[in-house]
């Protein structure tokens, strides 16, 4: 049996060969066809597109609800942000680090004993203790890069107040390298 000028010695009984056969006899169609294909996926993404951006707060009961909750019920935490200044220009440093950590544990000494409460608040404690799975450490109220530095340095044999300003320097590199405490 020939096909264009070639005997054919191809088994026909095989799904395969009779698809290859097929696409080698009908190549144009095939090319045609997946031409015409592609030109209808790809036109509603050029000529369709979006008039507006999504929202990750879209209107609906869903989110009023939430709000709604919200405001009845606020949240026990409350979140407050500073900025470590050095006297000299450098936050990484021994001596800054070591007066921050005596500032950190002074402030969480006071809140054990209830002396954070000011005015008619109940004497109580108010710093809220929470595993960060990012450090692998319990935090009590404050988060700060203190906390990774410290860590990184306990697993060098070192800690904050036998270290020097190169061991700091080097806890921090050790963070940075390192992929999985990097965002600190």
């Amino acid at each position: 049996m020939l096909h264009m000028g070639i005997p054919k010695l191809v088994n026909y009984r095989n799904w395969k060969n009779k698809f290859a056969t097929y696409v080698a006899d009908h190549s144009i169609l095939v090319i045609v066809t997946i031409i015409a294909i592609t030109i209808l996926l790809v036109y509603p993404m050029i000529r369709m597109e979006p008039t507006q951006q999504a929202s990750p707060n879209p209107p609906g009961e869903v989110y009023d609800m939430q709000a709604d909750i919200d405001d009845k019920f606020p949240t026990p935490l409350h979140f407050a942000s500073y900025v470590l200044e050095p006297k000299n220009g450098d936050v990484i440093t021994a001596d800054v680090l070591r007066e921050f950590a005596g500032n950190r544990d002074r402030v969480i000494n006071l809140d054990k004993k209830g002396e954070l409460a000011a005015g008619t608040l109940d004497k109580q404690q108010y710093l809220f203790t929470y595993f960060n799975n990012d450090y692998g450490l319990d935090i009590t109220g404050i988060r700060s890069i203190l906390e990774p530095i410290e860590a990184s340095l306990a697993m060098a044999g070192t800690n904050l107040a036998d270290s020097t300003d190169h061991d700091i320097k080097m806890a921090v590199a050790r963070i940075v390298a390192n992929p999985d405490t990097r965002s600190f």
